[in-house]
């Protein structure tokens, strides 16, 4: 069980930040609904997908 740190946080929540920001932008908004941590995907580098 590694622990993230609190850099490695704001870059998780940062990329979430933005894909939403693009869903919601999109002409129709994409509205998600279902956003939870188990489905997040990271990279290597704990950048999110």
């Amino acid at each position: 069980n590694e622990h993230l740190t609190w850099k490695q946080r704001t870059k998780i929540i940062g990329g979430i930040a933005y894909g939403l920001h693009y869903l919601h932008s999109c002409v129709p908004p994409v509205i998600h609904g279902d956003l939870c941590s188990q489905i997040v995907l990271l990279t290597e580098d704990y950048a999110a997908k």
